[in-house]
């Protein structure tokens, strides 16, 4: 019995290592490319803070495009915080993990880079590996034109499952939101899928649904 007893602790133990290897082998990646993009950045602005100089002394002022030093490449999503993608590869296999292995990995963590890898653990598609009782309980915190928003371009299945988790009325009163909504920009169809996500992680913390 004892050692029945001692085979499940040694294979929780070895998950609980393998899991922190993995997710802390992706912080050291994601460290070290988030210093060379910072050391390119000051480059950029350094370049650009000396031609600005330059022309401002030929021409009493300086273009916009020069004294605003790189902006347009600042703005690449390749660069942006939330792009980097070694928090994300991180965050997706922490989500995958048991709940109480998750948390230990996560605590141990650097508060920072804890709160990082939380903001990412679900995606809007996570609805998908849910039961219905979790996603009916889902829907009912987000607003139908929030939830239009974010079903825009969505792929038949994860629409399918939202409609199947909805009554008759629900269901028609979304599809008067999207008729209403019409075309979307891409920045408005995240902001709502970060919308229920959002809520997705409260009702996640809160234990009250699931994702398998």
């Amino acid at each position: 019995m004892a050692t029945e007893d001692r085979e499940p602790r040694r294979e929780r133990a070895e998950d609980h290592q393998s899991l922190t290897t993995l997710v802390r082998g992706m912080l050291q990646l994601y460290a070290e490319r988030k210093k060379r993009v910072e050391r390119y950045q000051r480059k950029l602005r350094h370049h650009a803070e000396e031609k600005s100089r330059s022309f401002l002394k030929k021409h009493g002022s300086a273009p916009e495009q020069i004294a605003d030093p790189a902006s347009h490449w600042l703005e690449d999503p390749a660069v942006r915080q939330d792009e980097w993608f070694e928090l994300r590869v991180a965050a997706r296999h922490l989500a995958g993990a048991d709940p109480r292995l998750r948390e230990r990995v996560l605590t141990s963590l650097p508060a920072s880079l804890e709160e990082a890898l939380r903001a990412r653990l679900w995606v809007f598609r996570d609805i998908l590996r849910m039961d219905n009782r979790s996603v009916q309980r889902l829907l009912r915190g987000v607003e139908p034109r929030t939830l239009a928003a974010a079903l825009y371009g969505a792929e038949p299945e994860l629409l399918e499952t939202i409609r199947r988790n909805l009554s008759t009325r629900a269901s028609r009163v979304l599809d008067d939101e999207r008729e209403y909504l019409g075309e979307l920009e891409d920045r408005d169809v995240q902001a709502a899928r970060s919308r229920v996500v959002e809520h997705l992680s409260d009702l996640i913390a809160r234990r009250e649904v699931a994702v398998h």
